[in-house]
């Protein structure tokens, strides 16, 4: 593996500003960022078998009392093997073709593993590319330096662009397919703080996560490395079990994981009465990122909490997949309603 380091622009990255906005070119910016898609994947079944090892750094909210743990990958073919340990909590996760198994335990950690797997393998979301999803270019400044950021953004029935569903952007090198960081919903950043070849295919081997401007976990990599298939390790071992329910997953890592999320309206009737406060839900969402099912927990203004249920089950969420696979997930949703 050739390793290209970029620090310095990474980290001017946090600091950048919109310039100015550039024209939606349409083709040209799609196929660019599907170039950075494929030069940034490294779940292409057809690549030959690898082996890849990272410590981890995870840390409180305030970026403070770091925690270290381990995440390692095998993959050849269809099949891919996921070991992590966070925070004192070990689990393994087994895909062959298309099933999924896993060591019995806890698996609070599980999600921020499959967070960083796919910011390690598949930093790009397919979903981005969908037919009523249009790319924008803004030009921006880290540090004295020129980036260029794509913006996918959802386009109306009427063929105009819709700007305000603009989760994701991607900041990619000037005149080129490198993806140097993703910004997903305004407040995480994950910054490709290193880079490396490998297969043909770029893959970081210093990924850094920011919420905001705050260090909140850090994948370093140890090894990454070509090795020769042995059937024996893809075998479900005997204390293995198939998934069969959705997968817990917090409100916060929900919450990156949005592809489109319009905004509630405030009823007139509840507003008329001054009414306020959160309705929250308890939510399944499906394989295919569309919410499923909405129960409420606890109680809340009858008028919000029927807006609330009528605009959260329009919200479409990326996939959540672990080891390419797509589970279902079992997740809290809060939405606020402040009068004034």
């Amino acid at each position: 593996m050739r390793p290209q380091y970029n620090v310095l622009l990474c980290a001017a990255l946090l600091l950048a500003t919109t310039a100015a906005q550039g024209s939606d070119k349409g083709a040209e910016l799609r196929d660019r960022l599907k170039a950075a898609a494929s030069l940034s994947s490294l779940d292409d079944p057809t690549l030959k078998p690898w082996h890849w090892q990272l410590d981890v750094t995870l840390f409180d909210n305030d970026g403070k009392n770091p925690s270290t743990g381990m995440l390692e990958m095998w993959s050849s073919g269809d099949k891919m093997l996921m070991h992590y340990s966070l925070r004192s909590e070990q689990g393994t996760v087994l895909r062959i073709a298309d099933k999924l198994y896993r060591t019995p335990g806890e698996t609070k950690q599980l999600p921020l593993a499959v967070f960083l797997e796919l910011q390690l393998i598949h930093p790009i979301p397919d979903e981005v590319f969908a037919p009523t999803v249009a790319e924008r270019l803004l030009k921006q400044n880290a540090g004295k330096v020129k980036v260029d950021s794509i913006a996918p953004t959802l386009v109306a029935q009427t063929n105009e662009t819709v700007s305000r569903d603009q989760p994701f952007s991607f900041v990619l090198e000037p005149g080129s397919p490198r993806l140097l960081m993703t910004s997903e919903n305004g407040w995480l950043r994950i910054v490709r703080r290193s880079l490396g070849m490998f297969q043909a295919h770029e893959v970081p081997t210093d990924l850094v996560v920011y919420t905001n401007t705050t260090t909140s976990e850090e994948a370093k990599t140890v090894k990454l490395e070509g090795m020769a298939p042995d059937a024996q390790a893809f075998e479900a071992s005997p204390d293995m079990t198939p998934f069969s329910e959705p997968i817990q997953v917090s409100s916060g890592v929900t919450a990156t994981m949005v592809l489109s999320q319009d905004p509630p309206s405030y009823p007139i009737e509840a507003k008329a009465r001054h009414a306020q406060g959160t309705v929250v839900f308890d939510a399944i969402i499906g394989r295919d990122g569309h919410v499923e099912s909405l129960q409420q927990v606890g109680t809340a203004d009858p008028a919000l909490t029927k807006e609330a249920d009528r605009t959260i089950r329009t919200w479409i969420y990326r996939p959540f997949l672990v080891n390419g696979i797509p589970v279902e997930v079992k997740t809290q949703i809060h939405m606020n309603f402040t009068f004034g």
